[in-house]
């Protein structure tokens, strides 16, 4: 296990600057990022703020059905590789060695060359299984009926939980845009990319589903 910084909890961007100045950035340098900023990204994507386990991030029935995968490039002291973040112990597990950030810029749809670019990307991975079985007694999401015919997912008992799924992304997300804003850090999130690709990429193990990245790195 690799240890990270403690976070800091008195920055000095209020958080209406923050919100005021926040952008997506897509340009990253090659300068690396320290430890004490990846530290601050982890910990507002997935943080434990308190004694009864809670996160920074709110999560539907606090199932918290996502885990947070860090592909890293260019960090200072870090090895290039992917990781795992855990949220209890504010720690990286190391997964495996090796560069991945051209895998995952291949891996999206489009050009994306700052995928590339990023000093590390954040991976956000869900457990849908985890989210359907919880919420299985609560009805569907309403839809044109046309959409169920295209989607077959939508269907079963138990499929709200992928809009809470999503819902806990989005809010992870925007907490790592707001640190990065304050920190110095530019983020961009990208939600267009192959899934089976970057589950090959990443050998993401069942039943994790990626659903978002967030890349991070220094910008000009």
């Amino acid at each position: 296990m690799i240890e990270l910084p403690v976070p800091s909890l008195d920055g000095n961007v209020s958080v209406e600057d923050a919100i005021n100045k926040r952008r997506s950035f897509r340009e990253f340098t090659d300068q690396p990022l320290s430890m004490a900023d990846l530290s601050q990204c982890v910990w507002s994507a997935q943080g434990i703020t308190g004694s009864d386990g809670k996160k920074v991030t709110p999560s539907a029935g606090a199932v918290y059905p996502v885990t947070l995968y860090v592909v890293i490039g260019v960090i200072d002291n870090l090895s290039a590789g992917l990781y795992r973040y855990e949220p209890n112990r504010h720690t990286l597990e190391a997964i495996r060695a090796g560069e991945l950030r051209a895998q995952l810029r291949d891996a999206a749809f489009e050009e994306q060359p700052w995928i590339g670019q990023a000093a590390s990307i954040l991976v956000i991975a869900a457990d849908i299984s985890k989210a359907s079985s919880t919420f299985q007694q609560q009805p569907r999401p309403l839809l044109p009926a046309r959409l169920y015919l295209l989607h077959p997912w939508s269907r079963p008992a138990g499929q709200r939980g992928f809009r809470y799924i999503y819902m806990e992304v989005g809010a992870i997300a925007e907490n790592v845009y707001l640190q990065g804003q304050t920190i110095g850090v530019g983020v961009v999130f990208i939600g267009g990319f192959d899934d089976q690709k970057v589950t090959d990429v990443l050998k993401l193990p069942s039943p994790y589903t990626p659903i978002g990245l967030v890349c991070l790195g220094r910008t000009p």
